[in-house]
């Protein structure tokens, strides 16, 4: 046998090596992972089941007059999150407002109008692109009316990216609230002097009361998206999948 006849053949056992053992321990891996995630999803369904039986009365409750969340220890606590994130990052420094800790005092609460949300979905999007890859966005589209005013957000809450593993992210609400805050109050950054028309032409609000107020229904619509935003935190997971013959 020739010295590369030898050579090929020493190759050839080390590949033959790697089916024999690497092979079948990934498929035997692969199909542990498989049925622990089958019997997690199973588990995780039924709590997404209670989820939604538990949110109903709560749902109905709140879509008629979001505002009644303002006295609740739920809201008072996220509320303090979301200042402390707005604060780090300097969202509250616009035209120097800041927003009390009270919700309890808040001007929304005194309006003579209900704040009602009109829809609520959650959305999935399997070919978002974010100038990398494509992968899945995970959002909600809610749609809120208060006396004339109606506002519309989507919302992303989680994103499934591509990979073996692959990465599945899910927003917080500080990260969340974020994005509702540049949709409330984006076009106060660069706005003319004096806006052009009232944001809320039927409250006889001043230009300040207009901006707090935006300031108060974002804390309150992120709550919300939030809240009744259930949504599986278990997705399916490929790594790796042999294919026939390898």
């Amino acid at each position: 046998m020739t010295p590369l006849n030898t050579q090929l053949a020493a190759y050839q056992t080390l590949l033959q090596q790697q089916r024999e053992q690497v092979t079948p321990a990934l498929g035997q891996l692969h199909q542990q992972i498989s049925q622990q995630l089958g019997a997690l999803q199973q588990q995780e369904q039924a709590l997404l089941d209670a989820q939604a039986f538990a949110l109903e009365p709560l749902r109905s409750v709140i879509s008629a007059d979001a505002r009644c969340l303002l006295p609740t220890d739920s809201f008072g606590q996220a509320l303090l999150i979301m200042l402390e994130e707005r604060r780090v990052y300097g969202m509250m420094a616009l035209r120097s407002l800041t927003l009390e800790v009270d919700p309890t005092n808040w001007l929304l609460g005194t309006l003579p109008v209900p704040l009602e949300i009109l829809t609520y979905e959650t959305l999935r999007d399997d070919g978002a692109y974010n100038d990398e890859n494509y992968y899945t966005d995970y959002r909600y589209h809610l749609m809120a009316r208060l006396g004339i005013w109606q506002k519309t957000l989507e919302i992303s809450t989680a994103s499934l990216h591509p990979g073996n593993p692959m990465s599945y992210y899910i927003r917080n609400l500080s990260s969340q609230h974020h994005d509702v805050v540049y949709r409330m109050l984006g076009e106060e950054y660069n706005r003319p002097e004096p806006m052009p028309q009232p944001a809320f032409p039927d409250l006889l609000l001043s230009d300040e009361q207009a901006l707090q107020l935006k300031q108060e229904l974002s804390c309150v619509l992120a709550f919300v998206g939030s809240l009744f935003n259930i949504q599986s935190r278990v997705e399916h997971f490929r790594y790796p999948q042999q294919r026939s013959g390898e």
